[in-house]
């Protein structure tokens, strides 16, 4: 019988190996992995010693689908100021400040931006790494946390659920209805933002016996106000549904509250402005 004897160790294959590199970051640089057919001298190395000479500045990482899980990149902020590290489609890894070192490792590499992981080395002052503390309704913005309210356009009915907390649905089909999923499930101050901007009425439906504002159901009228939503370069006008029973200047708001969900209200001078990309 043929016996075959795995001569390789088991251990990921990694791009060819740059141990070190020193970086004078004067522009943002998006980084290549270190092969034969690199485009440019930008190639990722297994240390990085970072001198940003300005403030805002970013390194994006190559594709992850063309590295093995466990590529491994050490990130040491020798200049003033900090910049960002990104994945490939945009996505902040972490943003080391002024003195701080971050080690990040590929932990998923079936997507171009990948799953990436941010470790920060003992510091002589503390600090927090943004991204890792990003969740529903947040996003990093180099070292800060900020509210995010994403858009999505939905034709077809849909059932909410617990990942679209904070989010931001517009209904753009005929007459639907937008389920929610239970409030045990769901869990207090879950909330969503919806606006009718399609051509018939939006039903909006608890699961099963539990009620929106005391009733079974609500329903969004094709009746609209103008509100204002911030795109990439100005101010456009945004419509938001308007109920019969709530006046002109008033926006919708399902929240979720000690187990009942309920139309909020929010006013014109106090609702947040939504970030909405185009």
């Amino acid at each position: 019988m043929t016996v075959y004897t795995q001569v390789f160790g088991g251990a990921n294959i990694y791009p060819s190996e740059l141990s070190y590199r020193d970086v004078s970051l004067t522009i943002s640089t998006v980084l290549e992995w270190p092969l034969e057919t690199a485009a440019s001298n930008e190639v990722v190395a297994r240390i990085m010693d970072v001198n940003p000479v300005s403030s805002g500045l970013t390194i994006t990482m190559p594709d992850a689908t063309e590295a093995s899980t466990g590529e491994t990149v050490l990130f040491n902020n020798i200049g003033s100021n900090t910049f960002t590290v990104l994945d490939s489609t945009g996505g902040t890894i972490c943003a080391p400040q002024s003195g701080t070192t971050f080690q990040i490792y590929l932990t998923n590499n079936s997507t171009a931006a990948g799953t990436w992981r941010a470790f920060q080395y003992g510091a002589s002052v503390s600090s927090t790494n943004a991204a890792a503390l990003a969740g529903l309704g947040i996003k990093a913005i180099a070292t800060t946390l900020n509210q995010s309210a994403p858009v999505s356009s939905f034709n077809s009915n849909y059932t909410a659920n617990t990942s679209d907390r904070a989010s931001v649905y517009v209904w753009t089909g005929g007459a639907g209805t937008l389920s929610l999923t239970a409030a045990a499930t769901m869990g207090n101050d879950w909330f969503v933002m919806v606006r009718n901007g399609g051509t018939g009425n939006l039903t909006v439906d608890p699961a099963g016996s539990e009620t929106i504002n005391g009733a079974s159901t609500l329903t969004m009228h094709r009746v609209i106000v103008p509100s204002l939503s911030v795109t990439a370069l100005s101010f456009i006008p945004s419509a938001l549904a308007k109920m019969q029973c709530m006046p002109s200047r008033i926006s919708p708001l399902i929240l979720l509250e000690a187990g009942i969900t309920r139309l909020a209200q929010l006013s014109k001078t106090k609702r947040s402005t939504i970030l909405r990309e185009l």
